[in-house]
């Protein structure tokens, strides 16, 4: 029998927590959940328009919330000067790409 401390336990972790290696349980979940939706779209319509009669805010707040499971997030993208970490606006950035055209065009 193996004895188990901080190397073994450090070994058992590397072989089942390797990156890049999705979680079984979390694929089947988001399957079933998946295929829960596929059978109940019709249903599920019915169902938000019954409550957007009544409250149509929170037909909209249900949208939104089930969007969160059905629609990818998007990553924010920020573009920063590397000298100094600023963050550019957008019209900071749009100032500073006209700058660089005009010096650019004049080499």
């Amino acid at each position: 029998m193996t004895k188990f401390n901080s190397k073994t336990a450090r070994e058992a972790g590397k072989r089942s927590n390797r990156k890049g290696v999705p979680n079984k349980s979390t694929k089947e979940i988001r399957e079933a959940y998946q295929l829960l939706v596929e059978k109940n779209i019709k249903k599920m319509s019915t169902w938000l328009n019954k409550v957007a009669k009544e409250d149509p805010a929170k037909a909209l707040d249900i949208m939104h919330k089930f969007s969160d499971y059905l629609l990818p997030k998007l990553n924010r993208t920020e573009i920063s000067d590397e000298r100094n970490d600023k963050v550019f606006t957008r019209e900071e950035r749009e100032k500073r790409i006209e700058e660089l055209i005009k010096k650019r065009d004049k080499k």
